[in-house]
């Protein structure tokens, strides 16, 4: 019994004291052998891929000329940082395979060399061991990029929701929403769904007005047919000076197919009247995606543009045609219709707050409903007043939700220059 007592007694006095104090490092590596081996392997790979983004940050502030000089210089040093990430990396997975944040490191440097499948299997990796990885609204943005490159554009569609989720959630700036919403209509147009482009792409340019998302609204308006919507979206694209043309060629803009940028260029000279630029455009689309689904548009504007020269000249001899002079129920009705329009424009935003407040404690609630708004649109293009007419749905948030969406659009100034009333309808389902 005294020999027992002693062990004891000298087990206590040989035990360092940090650990007894509770030392940050002891009981984690107890519970979870190799924690603090992860923890140092991951420092280091934050650290060394720190440095490349550095390294790629500083170069998109040098000319191009000076940029290509600047990568061929550092091919080596950039190859060496890399593989030095991954190490750290992969040395930190085999320590504790269960974080999640090592796998992150090693999607970033997959994604800086176009290795697109491997950085969507990482992203993967990490979300299944966690459901709230760090940065995650910078990783759904990428991998709805890689999965456009890839071609998939229903996986792309379904991370750019994913991504405006994490965005209202986290109350983001209008522009990096805008940005959002442009991105995933030009996957929704790659897919042919034209009405749900152009309903994002309005909800984009309510968002931001960026010369790019109007180019889109424009291009996926010209393959709806909306051919005067479509020269009235470009034109603010192209701007008052004719040269939004450069925008096409920005850092960071991409086509899928690249043959695509013709389109754009094309109805982009049409919208500024230059006939013979918009069908050589038109042309080098053809040329290079002639398999595409909306080569048919394509083809048609080449036909009437073949035409133009000759129904020119037949129009210059025929007496020119009155200008009737539009009456103001005319210019009330079509202010009506934009307005009308602009609302629909804002259905993602509302659905968004519908599907937000369905949720009662733990029980879903399922209802659907329509809600009839009136508002009046005054003369500086704000709504002065916003009222719920009638509403099928109970839920008295919804209501109020839609209402103060509704109140902080700009839906632009009446072309009647007079306050403008009209009531409409929105339909809300869970599905």
């Amino acid at each position: 019994m005294r020999v027992f007592i002693l062990l004891i007694i000298v087990a206590v006095f040989i035990t360092p004291a940090s650990a007894w104090a509770g030392e940050p490092d002891f009981w984690p590596e107890v519970a979870h052998p190799g924690v603090k081996r992860y923890g140092v392997a991951l420092k280091r790979a934050r650290g060394l891929l720190s440095r490349l983004q550095g390294m790629r940050r500083a170069l998109t502030r040098l000319s191009s000329a000076e940029r290509t000089r600047r990568i061929a210089g550092q091919a080596s040093v950039v190859r060496g940082l890399r593989r030095d990430v991954l190490a750290a990396a992969r040395e930190a997975i085999a320590a504790a395979p269960q974080h999640a944040e090592a796998y992150v490191v090693v999607a970033k440097i997959a994604y800086g060399a176009e290795q697109y499948q491997q950085f969507i299997a990482a992203v993967e990796k990490a979300r299944q061991r966690s459901k709230a990885v760090r940065n995650d609204h910078i990783l759904a943005f990428e991998m709805g990029i890689a999965y456009s490159k890839l071609g998939d554009f229903r996986h792309s569609v379904r991370e750019y929701d994913r991504l405006e989720r994490i965005l209202w959630r986290s109350g983001a700036s209008s522009s990096v929403r805008g940005t959002a919403h442009g991105n995933a209509a030009e996957t929704l147009m790659a897919l042919g769904r034209l009405d749900e482009a152009i309903e994002r792409y309005r909800s984009a340019v309510a968002y931001e007005s960026d010369p790019l998302l109007y180019w889109g609204l424009g291009v996926a308006l010209d393959r709806d047919e909306q051919v005067s919507k479509s020269r009235d979206a470009l034109r603010k694209a192209m701007g008052k000076d004719g040269r939004g043309m450069r925008h096409l060629g920005r850092a960071g803009v991409f086509f899928i197919p690249k043959g695509d940028v013709h389109y754009y260029r094309a109805v982009g000279y049409l919208a500024i009247r230059k006939s013979g630029e918009a069908r050589k455009s038109f042309e080098l689309f053809l040329k290079h995606v002639p398999k595409s689904q909306w080569a048919y548009r394509a083809r048609a504007h080449v036909a009437v543009l073949k035409q133009g020269k000759t129904r020119h000249k037949k129009r210059r001899s025929l007496a020119p045609r009155p200008q009737s002079k539009r009456s103001k129920e005319d210019l009330i009705a079509r202010d009506r219709r934009n307005f009308v329009q602009g609302v629909r424009g804002e259905y993602y935003s509302l659905r968004r707050c519908y599907k937000a407040l369905l949720v009662s404690g733990k029980r879903r609630v399922k209802a659907a409903g329509v809600v009839r708004v009136a508002l009046t649109v005054g003369k500086n293009g704000r709504a002065s007043s916003v009222s719920i007419v009638s509403s099928t749905l109970r839920q008295r948030a919804i209501t109020e939700c839609v209402v103060k969406r509704l109140r902080r659009r700009y839906y632009g100034r009446p072309l009647s220059k007079q306050p403008v009333r009209l009531v409409v309808p929105i339909r809300f389902d869970p599905s």
